[in-house]
């Protein structure tokens, strides 16, 4: 009988040495093959390992901090006895808040969001709040204004513990600026402009005592606590006619606030404190991972991966730095989508990448917000100068202005409307969108996401010049 093919056909004696020849070399390629893996992952880390070391180097070399201790030193000391961080701290431990809370905050939004018309006068009872807080913190002004006149600031934080730069003393300096604020709203409603101008160049000063802090978080207070003299200042332009001497003062202090190098100085110490996060995460605030993954990220050498990662995007965040300003909110966008997957998997932490593309909305918020104050520093100037409002900004050039000042969020002119009565000068704002020269509303009627330029308005009418 014949024997039947098909799949119950049993394999012949040299199908069975071939197959047997395979199981015997099945091994030794998969061997081969993890092995080969093996050395060119090995390879791979040692590549990492080198890049990183090359790329550290070059951040030492451009003069910034790559470890903790380096960042701590980075923060410079007063070489002098007067460090103004000692004085504002000291006032602050003085402060007293108003008996009633309801008055602290009534305080706190009067400068931000007056309870009256910018030239309507304040009613009696918010005349006499001001003046018990005024004189309830006779010291701590004292100190204050002592403090405005020192130029080198270092407040007593060790970096090497609190990268973040601690948050106790920026509420200090914000306290101590809201304070400034609110004398010099006081001395303006009490016919005294002339010290109110002083106080507003105070609390300018205060704020500035935290442009030399390494930290992002730092410089972002320091914008908070400087826009509060800056709507002090528009109080005051709106209640009060100064000298041309006393605006060219509030010029040259609003001038001086403007501290791109503080931006770039943040950058770097959130270089450096990532770059720590390898070996102290818990220093940043955040939970340490549990130690199988940081062995597992420590073996597979993904932690130098991902700090070479890291180290390609700030190269590019600083880089940017050099662009136009209006430009540089778009790069931010793109290098957000470019690394923020790679940097989440990397560290482990949410967005260094958004972290860096606040940090340029800041510094843009910052620029504008000062642009628009001294832009309307030079009107009032024109103003006072000519009897009139000029008819556009480059009325303004050069005898108030070195140029036309532009727009740090689009690029175009700062927007200039003559009203009935007076002008408004603004800035486009985070958004990039012209609302007209909309406000951002009131606490109490303010919406979630609600959108608004960045305004600097005086409605005082042009027959008050003379």
């Amino acid at each position: 009988m014949a024997v039947k093919s098909g799949a119950g056909t049993c394999p012949s004696s040299s199908e069975r040495r071939v197959r047997g020849r395979r199981r015997r070399w099945f091994p030794y390629a998969a061997l081969t093959v993890l092995l080969a893996g093996g050395i060119f992952y090995a390879g791979l880390r040692c590549h990492w390992r080198w890049d990183l070391r090359r790329r550290v180097g070059a951040v030492r070399a451009a003069g910034c901090p790559v470890t903790l201790a380096e960042l701590d030193a980075w923060y410079p000391r007063p070489e002098s006895s007067e460090n103004a961080a000692l004085w504002i701290v000291e006032a602050t431990a003085v402060y007293r808040e108003p008996a009633d809370e309801s008055d602290g905050w009534d305080l706190w939004f009067l400068v931000r969001d007056p309870p009256t018309g910018r030239t309507e006068p304040l009613d009696g009872r918010f005349r006499a709040l001001l003046t018990r807080h005024i004189a309830a913190n006779a010291q701590p002004l004292k100190l204050l204004h002592e403090a405005a006149g020192m130029e080198e600031s270092r407040y007593p934080i060790d970096l090497t513990q609190d990268v973040g730069g601690g948050a106790s003393h920026h509420g200090a300096v914000v306290r101590a600026c809201a304070l400034l604020s609110v004398e010099a709203v006081h001395h303006v409603e009490s016919a005294n402009p002339a010290d109110g101008v002083r106080s507003i160049r105070a609390a300018l000063a205060v704020a500035d005592s935290l442009r030399a802090e390494p930290c992002q978080l730092s410089q972002a207070n320091r914008v908070l606590a400087q826009s509060l003299a800056l709507s002090a200042l528009e109080r005051a332009l709106n209640r009060a006619v100064l000298t041309d001497a006393q605006l060219a003062s509030l010029s040259q202090a609003v001038t001086k606030a403007h501290r791109p190098e503080a931006w770039r100085r943040a950058l770097a110490g959130l270089q450096c404190t990532l770059l720590a996060y390898r070996e102290h995460p818990e220093r940043l605030g955040l939970e340490r991972p549990s130690s199988l993954i940081v062995d597992a990220y420590g073996t597979l050498g993904l932690l130098e991966r991902g700090s070479v990662v890291f180290l390609k995007l700030m190269d590019e965040s600083l880089a940017l730095r050099q662009l136009p300003a209006h430009r540089r909110m778009a790069v931010a966008r793109v290098l957000e989508e470019k690394w923020g997957d790679a940097l989440r998997t990397f560290f482990r932490v949410g967005g260094p990448t958004s972290v860096i593309r606040q940090a340029i909305e800041q510094e843009l918020t910052e620029t504008a917000q000062l642009a628009v104050a001294h832009t309307a520093l030079a009107v009032e100037r024109y103003r006072l100068a000519w009897g009139r409002l000029p008819g556009s900004l480059e009325d303004l050039v050069p005898d108030y202005l070195q140029e036309t000042p532009r727009d740090p969020f689009d690029g175009s002119p700062l927007r200039y409307r003559r009203l009935k009565p007076g002008f408004v000068v603004y800035s486009v704002g985070p958004d990039e969108t012209d609302h007209g020269g909309k406000e951002r509303a009131s606490a109490k009627e303010r919406k979630a996401g609600e959108t608004h330029d960045l305004v600097f308005r005086v409605e005082r009418s042009e027959s008050t010049t003379r």
